[in-house]
């Protein structure tokens, strides 16, 4: 008996999948890396390693465009940056010592090339997969059942506070990330796109990551 054509990974994976799947990746290699890590999870290259992996193959199905944030979504990244600051507790003198004295246990190539996965998972990857599911599927989806036919503008307050707290529960502070979840969602529904959500969380990241690198906010990124 002769077989039809081999289908696409696009003929058969669904829509909720391609906006879920960088997400469930990178907790699932967030689970596997934080089992071995000990003071700095250094297995932390393979979190913007799989979700790149993810995204390239559902590459003709991705829902993004080119990123050309407006300033509304650029200002959005800027205040939750400073909330996150307002509302992240001091650190202890240990907390601030601990990760220089990981770091500096380690060859200076290992460091660079942990640093620059460290800032690229943060201002690119995370972004991407948190944003793809919070805001592009869980927003839509609490609107309708059929996600798909939803508009990126479309929200009932419903559905802006569940998506927003289920970002937020994914995190040890999770007023913060539950208020940062609300400001990335109006980043999107300013203008319909995804993208500004996205760039609004890549921002708010970037900045983050100046400070941990340029003042030595370790802190931050525990």
């Amino acid at each position: 008996m002769r077989r039809g054509p081999a289908a696409s990974v696009q003929d058969v994976w669904n829509p909720a999948a391609i906006y879920l799947m960088p997400l469930l990746v990178l907790l699932a290699t967030t689970l596997v890396s934080g089992l071995v890590a000990d003071g700095i999870d250094y297995l932390y290259p393979l979190r913007p390693i799989t979700v790149v992996a993810v995204l390239w193959a559902y590459r003709d199905s991705l829902p993004l465009r080119a990123l050309r944030p407006s300033w509304e979504a650029a200002g959005l990244g800027v205040f939750v940056f400073v909330l996150w600051l307002a509302l992240e507790p001091p650190a202890s003198p240990e907390q601030i010592a601990a990760w220089p004295a990981h770091l500096d246990a380690v060859p200076a190539p290992t460091r660079t090339v942990w640093l620059v996965f460290r800032v690229i998972g943060s201002v690119i990857a995370v972004p991407i997969a948190e944003e793809m599911a919070f805001r592009g599927y869980l927003l839509r989806r609490l609107v309708a059942a059929d996600f798909t036919r939803v508009s990126y503008r479309a929200y009932t307050w419903q559905s802006l506070l569940l998506s927003s707290l289920a970002f937020g529960a994914l995190r040890q502070r999770w007023i913060a990330g539950t208020i940062a979840g609300v400001c990335f969602a109006l980043a999107q529904l300013r203008r319909g796109k995804l993208e500004d959500a996205i760039a609004a969380h890549a921002i708010a990241n970037a900045l983050i990551a100046a400070d941990v690198l340029l003042f030595g906010a370790w802190n931050l990124w525990g």
